[in-house]
């Protein structure tokens, strides 16, 4: 009862972040969704009569497109799709790392209830109709076993899928999210197959595009917003090229000039902070820039530019082994890589301005430290925008950490989005590399995508000899506390101080998860000193042998334990954790990671690390100073006090810079956040 008066509170706070046009779209989906299959009223003739007798076809844009797309993947990419089509063909469909065989292929089968949500969602946006067009370069080059078994996809579809058959249609086939995929997928497909593909059924496709089309112009997803808004864009904007309809075009167009103000960051990252959907948001702007183009049309600046700009965010944020960071719902190989996602905007012709790999982006909350093949990233900014956090991960001040361009240090990623266990330990915070208070979440998380408030944290940057950053934030939810996290960057080691300020006595852990081709040693005497007393550190070994040393610094207590790793939908495997017992309530503490482990020396002062010393060179560590706000309670918050607000309400940080003591250029800014405590 207790879990369900929770759950009842957070759905509460989520629903009061929401936008007027959010609650209005739940409301009206709600209403549809019980009352149109109950009314005395043919919906799906409805909109069956709305289509053009002859739908004309302009499919040479879509030809030029998904030959750009094709050519951005590896040979190995398209050599698995080819083997995917086959399989598809044959009735055997793989989603979410999950395998059903249809035998008849037809769609309205009783045992896919089943299987997830997301899973019938996929099957339902017809995703399996891109494996051909990713694997051959058109219908002519297939198989015919390949084109006829699609083909009795495409039938068996055609013949049962009824809008509002059945109460809950907004929410199954009719999903506007499915209708966007498979209007795309479909729109490809046909140009694909050409003239392997007979009249009538080509005849037959073109018109279900344009009924889709209808049916999601009506039903634009302003109830969720986000990524989903730029699915129903693309798809609009794909069934205006195809059928040359104004009315299609125009609405997408609107669409996505709205989603260029309000969904990106002016740093170029989108807004739900997730590099996977940055991905996926960055090829459908990618997709209608070239569908434009191909079909002579000018292209929108706002799309343009968001191209050119998402792009530019990609390649800062590409870690030393070139895959995304598995942050906020992100997973392998759900979208396109790092890498076919630029060479597609190469493509399709977008001038990407050159930027190093590995480059802050301040207004996202993403910094780095490090250089070459051995960087670590720190998730330092608001765990989510409020009224959109369904792909939000409670991660304040998480680490990521790659030593000679592999991972050492990782998120969790995701296993899938039913509301279990495993989805609660992925978005918490005890599935990151962060500090945790007892067993409490510092905002609160329930089913899939509720979190009733948003963590903004401050955060500060002094670039030198010694690279250091500071980020800040007030705990949202259970005990009062707050929490300050240094990490500070040398030659060969970097440092993480946790400060925790609270009137709860419970323990306070750091944890930090390994990649699992990764593994903790035994605990043995080292040649590392703090203030005068050799401490022990834990080597960090991957097959090849010892990568570094992980070094716990005023610890109360260090254990290892054994946690989940979800790198794809799906998917499962344990990994080590080292877990740094700091103390109870009111404490600080952290752990170096060096390279350099031979001689390494730190000196505190006041409960912080002052200077450390790697192999007789001694740095200062810079005392950042983080600003405060109005008191509040026990604490003075960690809030923000320097916005900039879009027409849209979506706030952006200006940004702020300082100029280190270490040197005579400009520290690097930090957009968005203006107060918090001193150092």
């Amino acid at each position: 009862m207790a879990r369900i008066a929770h759950d009842h509170r957070t759905y509460v706070e989520t629903a009061l972040h929401r936008r007027p046009e959010q609650l209005a779209g739940i409301v009206r989906r709600k209403i549809e969704n019980a009352l149109l299959p109950r009314l005395p009223f043919d919906i799906d003739e409805h909109y069956s009569r709305k289509v053009p007798e002859t739908v004309e076809l302009v499919t040479d844009p879509f030809v030029i497109n998904s030959q750009h797309l094709r050519l951005s993947l590896d040979r190995a990419t398209r050599d698995s799709y080819r083997e995917r089509a086959t399989d598809a063909a044959n009735g055997t469909v793989t989603f979410l790392n999950e395998t059903y065989d249809f035998d008849p292929i037809e769609w309205q089968t009783t045992p896919l209830d089943a299987e997830p949500l997301m899973w019938w969602l996929k099957l339902q946006g017809c995703l399996h109709f891109e494996w051909p067009i990713l694997g051959y370069e058109d219908g002519r080059a297939a198989p015919e076993t390949v084109r006829t078994g699609y083909e009795q996809w495409f039938r068996t579809w055609s013949d049962s899928a009824e809008i509002a058959a059945r109460p809950g249609f907004l929410r199954r086939e009719w999903l506007p999210h499915s209708v966007s995929l498979r209007i795309i997928n479909w729109a490809r497909y046909l140009a694909w197959a050409g003239e392997t593909l007979d009249a009538a059924l080509a005849d037959d496709i073109s018109r279900q595009i344009y009924r889709n089309a209808l049916f999601l112009t009506d039903h634009v997803e302003t109830d969720i917003g986000g990524n989903h808004l730029v699915e129903n864009a693309a798809a609009l904007v794909a069934a205006g090229v195809l059928t040359d309809t104004d009315r299609f075009l125009d609405r997408g167009l609107r669409i996505f000039e709205r989603a260029a103000a309000t969904q990106f960051f002016e740093d170029g990252g989108h807004f739900e902070r997730s590099p996977m959907y940055h991905i996926i948001v960055t090829r459908r702007f990618l997709t209608a820039r070239d569908l434009l183009t191909a079909s002579s049309r000018s292209v929108p600046t706002a799309i343009d530019k968001t191209c050119r700009e998402a792009v530019t965010w990609l390649t800062a944020m590409k870690p030393p082994d070139g895959r995304i960071p598995l942050l906020n719902d992100s997973v392998f190989e759900e979208a396109l890589s790092l890498s076919a996602c630029r060479r597609y905007a190469e493509a399709v012709g977008v001038d990407i301005p050159s930027t190093s790999n590995g480059t802050d982006c301040p207004a996202t909350g993403y910094y780095w430290l490090g250089t070459d093949e051995s960087r670590l990233l720190v998730a330092a900014g608001p765990s989510a925008v409020p009224h959109l956090p369904a792909h939000a991960h409670v991660h304040p001040g998480h680490i990521s950490l790659w030593i000679d361009g592999d991972r050492i240090l990782c998120d969790t990623g995701t296993y899938s989005y039913a509301g279990d266990e495993r989805r609660q330990f992925a978005r918490g915070i005890e599935g990151h590399n962060t500090v945790q208070i007892g067993d409490h979440q510092p905002v609160a998380i329930a089913d899939s995508f509720l979190m009733g408030d948003v963590i903004e944290p401050d955060v500060a940057v002094e670039s030198g000899p010694a690279t250091a950053l500071a980020t800040a934030y007030e705990s949202a939810h259970g005990p009062a506390y707050r929490h300050r996290r240094d990490v500070i960057h040398g030659d060969g080691w970097w440092l993480v101080w946790d400060t925790i300020d609270t009137n709860c006595s419970e323990p306070v852990r750091a944890r930090y998860h390994l990649h699992p081709d990764c593994s903790l040693g035994t605990t043995a005497g080292s040649g590392i000193t703090v203030d005068g007393e050799q401490v022990s550190s834990a080597p960090i070994r991957r097959e090849d042998g010892e990568v570094c040393h992980a070094v716990p610094v005023r610890a109360g207590g260090v254990h290892d334990e054994r946690t989940a790793y979800f790198p794809r939908f799906g998917e499962h495997y344990q990994r080590d954790c080292l877990v740094v017992t700091l103390g109870d309530g009111t404490t600080s503490g952290g752990c170096l990671f060096s390279t350099e482990a031979e001689e390494v020396t730190l000196q505190t002062t006041d409960g912080r690390v002052s200077s450390i010393t790697v192999d007789s060179n001694q740095q200062q560590i810079p005392r950042l100073q983080l600003w405060i706000s109005e008191t509040k309670g026990i604490f003075r918050p960690i809030l923000s006090c320097d916005y900039e607000t879009t027409p849209a309400g979506l706030r952006l940080g200006r940004t702020r810079t300082r100029r280190s003591p270490f040197a005579d250029t400009p520290a690097r800014g930090r957009a968005g956040f203006n107060p918090s405590f001193a150092g």
